[in-house]
């Protein structure tokens, strides 16, 4: 899903137990955030300047809702984020050789990084860097999102032909 908690003030005992969510953010500092995790994605993103930390549970769900998009989303809405300054420390986690996972994301980094030129991703104004995934889920676009491809570079007609094949073909999910 994609469940986000804000923390933004200090309980007195500073401890809550038992909470359910998908996300957590929070500027408290010094304030411990834990996560359960089997075979979903654990991701930390951290914001130096604002100094504002998130911790992200990621399964199938949340990446079919797009959970990544909505906690930059939160961060840059609450606490004045620029997502060009987020870090992220992304955990390892059940991929396509072992279960029926898989993401339009990591499909298009793995097609744009056979090519030379610069490929973007463009979404109302907004840019990423198509061989990023990191930029590719803060894009925010889930399933049915309008976005426009663009290229550059020698091989960049190849590129986007390559692109075009792929979104046609729905990512090969069909």
């Amino acid at each position: 899903g994609r469940h986000t908690l804000i923390l933004d003030q200090v309980t007195p005992d500073r401890t809550m137990k038992n909470i359910e969510a998908d996300a957590f953010i929070t500027i408290i500092p010094n304030l411990a955030l834990m996560i359960k995790l089997a075979d979903c994605q654990g991701t930390i993103l951290f914001d130096p300047k604002q100094k504002v930390l998130a911790v992200v549970h990621c399964g199938w769900r949340g990446h079919v809702k797009d959970i990544y998009g909505h906690v930059v989303e939160k961060m840059t809405k609450n606490f004045d984020c620029n997502p060009a300054d987020i870090h992220a420390a992304i955990s390892p986690s059940l991929g396509p050789c072992c279960a029926e996972f898989k993401t339009y994301a990591a499909k298009i980094v793995q097609t744009s990084s056979q090519f030379q030129s610069s490929i973007r991703l463009v979404k109302n104004g907004r840019e990423a860097d198509a061989k990023s995934m990191l930029d590719i889920l803060t894009l925010s676009c889930p399933q049915g999102t309008r976005i426009e491809l663009r290229a550059e570079g020698k091989d960049a007609g190849e590129a986007l032909a390559a692109l075009a094949v792929l979104f046609d073909n729905k990512f090969g999910e069909e």
